[in-house]
């Protein structure tokens, strides 16, 4: 496969607390006195053989304790670090494992489907890696060809309607684009960066099948691909049409000597651009930041 042009472009716990009973004694003294000297001495026999208290009697922690009260000794508890003080125990990373280009579809759509849920449907291709790196090299050219992009076939098709003497672009056609780049554009740009640099080595297999000379590299593609995207125009107001035959033109004639990258950009309409060209801009920019 060559699809290399070289005349197109080169809180801690706290511990629990013993309630205080001996400020009963003087309370239960006085009982004694009035119902008898042997009573209280049999009663009392009889509850320390039991080791019983009334449980109609709750008994709660003072305040304080009564002057003169000695509280039993406690050990003192061991003071324990704060949350601040804490080791911090990082979590080890499940090692990525590279696979076979072969073999590589299922865990690269799932990882990309990880970092933005509506790229699923423009996943389906067999032969990601593949499918797309070849749109990309095409694109990096300028080109546009329709068979390496019949797997990006939108389900409704390109409409114009009449105006006037002339045809315009129906600005529905720009919402036929809506999904792929809200979905394009609600993926984490850093996230996607480390998922290419996963993958990196199975994108140079199948670039190297581009017989590029020796001094380019994958980066160069994908940096002339998105310079293509980022130069494309941005144009909000309405786009007039010819037709002939069943093929629609442009008008006017600067657009219609576009290539077509910068033709399929007008296609998606002007929000749809400006929303894609910005995510392109972060993609390269975090891609400069760590190529190796």
């Amino acid at each position: 496969m060559n699809r290399y042009h070289p005349k197109k472009n080169p809180t801690p716990a706290t511990p629990s607390l013993r309630r205080p009973l001996k400020w009963l004694l003087p309370s239960l003294l006085l009982v004694i006195g009035v119902a008898g000297i042997s009573y209280f001495i049999k009663q009392w026999r009889e509850d320390t053989a039991l080791n019983t208290y009334p449980l109609h009697q709750p008994l709660s922690l003072p305040k304080e304790p009564p002057r003169g009260f000695t509280s039993p000794q406690t050990e003192t508890p061991t003071a324990q670090p704060s949350d601040e003080q804490l080791p911090t125990l990082a979590l080890a990373e499940t090692p990525f494992v590279l696979p076979a280009l072969a073999n590589s579809d299922a865990p690269v759509k799932e990882a990309l489907v990880q970092l933005s849920t509506d790229l699923a449907q423009w996943l389906s291709t067999p032969q990601l890696i593949k499918a797309y790196l070849i749109v990309i090299n095409d694109f990096s050219q300028g080109d546009r060809i329709q068979k390496h992009m019949n797997f990006l076939r939108l389900n409704t098709s390109f409409s114009a309607e009449p105006d006037g003497t002339a045809w315009q672009m129906n600005t529905r056609n720009y919402q036929r684009y809506d999904s792929f780049v809200q979905a394009i554009d609600a993926v984490n740009t850093q996230e996607l960066i480390k998922l290419y640099q996963h993958y990196r080595p199975l994108l140079t297999q199948v670039f190297n099948e581009f017989s590029y000379p020796a001094h380019y590299q994958l980066e160069d593609i994908i940096n002339k691909a998105a310079a293509e995207l980022l130069a494309a125009p941005v144009i909000s107001t309405p786009i007039l049409l010819t037709h002939s035959s069943v093929m629609y033109k442009y008008q006017e004639e600067k657009l219609e000597a576009l290539n077509p990258v910068h033709k399929q950009m007008l296609r998606i309409g002007p929000k749809n651009a400006q929303v894609l060209q910005h995510k392109i801009r972060e993609i390269v920019q975090e891609l400069a930041n760590t190529s190796p």
